[in-house]
């Protein structure tokens, strides 16, 4: 039977853990290193790395790596050009960084917005439609952040650092939705 390991940080871990366990995989946390070497996969926060450090624990990135076996498999978040990107390359272990995938990327853009919607509701006691609300960029996250308060009818100004990124922002502010 695979055992996968999945390193508690949050509700998506929680939600992670119980997918696969609910399809007969052995799951467990990750609650010290005495665990890692039996592990067939690994997963890990979102972003998976802070500071070169494995998120919500205390191990270095390259300690991190250096406790897995070869034939383990990591799935991680926000990789790129990371510590830990850099050490898995160099023990040859095979790793996915699955905040690549566009489609997940957009999905958890709109998880974060609706959460960003809750807390300016419940923080600051004014109706949406007298509010005005700078938002400091526009990636996949600062696009579904700004669509959700638009359709709600806030004044929303964005600051964009490259201009492709300030060319859709206009595009969709012009179509009406703003």
């Amino acid at each position: 039977m695979k055992k996968i390991l999945i390193v508690p940080s949050d509700k998506r871990q929680e939600y992670i853990f119980k997918y696969f366990q609910d399809r007969g995989y052995l799951c467990e946390k990750l609650s010290d290193e005495s665990k890692m070497s039996s592990a067939d996969a690994v997963v890990l926060p979102i972003p998976s790395e802070n500071d070169c450090k494995i998120k919500s624990t205390d191990f270095s990135s390259a300690d991190f790596v250096e406790m897995l076996t070869e034939k383990c498999v990591v799935f991680g978040f926000c990789m790129e050009n990371t510590v830990l990107e850099r050490e898995l390359k160099k023990r040859n272990i095979t790793f996915f960084d699955v905040y690549k995938s566009d489609r997940l990327a957009t999905q958890n853009a709109y998880a974060t917005a609706q959460g960003v919607l809750g807390h300016i509701l419940n923080d600051t006691g004014k109706l949406l439609n007298e509010m005005k609300i700078l938002l400091s960029g526009y990636g996949k996250t600062g696009r579904a952040i700004c669509k959700i308060l638009c359709l709600n009818k806030v004044d929303v100004t964005v600051l964009a650092r490259r201009e492709e990124k300030k060319k859709h922002q206009e595009l969709f502010l012009r179509r009406g939705i703003g």
